[in-house]
């Protein structure tokens, strides 16, 4: 499994716990606004929960511009290759 796969199967994973929703089907495209319950303690919890899967550490600026699945994507990818 390509890293890009195993970034969006943890991702999907840990979306579905935060939000308590097995059913949850995320995209690139979601939005924080897309979600119910996505709000601002929602989001230091889904945070939190990918730092630990993926062993990051996010700094305040990013945390702030994460807003979509894409952001938060593009963020684990670039830690995770750089």
């Amino acid at each position: 499994m390509t890293d890009t796969n195993k970034i969006w199967n943890n991702l999907n994973e840990i979306f579905r716990e935060v939000f308590k929703n097995e059913n949850l089907k995320i995209s690139h495209s979601t939005k924080n606004t897309d979600i119910d319950g996505w709000t601002s303690l929602n989001h230091a919890i889904l945070i939190d929960a990918i730092e630990k899967k993926f062993s990051l550490t996010f700094d305040l600026d990013e945390i702030l511009t994460m807003q979509t699945v894409e952001d938060i994507f593009k963020t684990i990818e670039s830690k995770i290759n750089s």
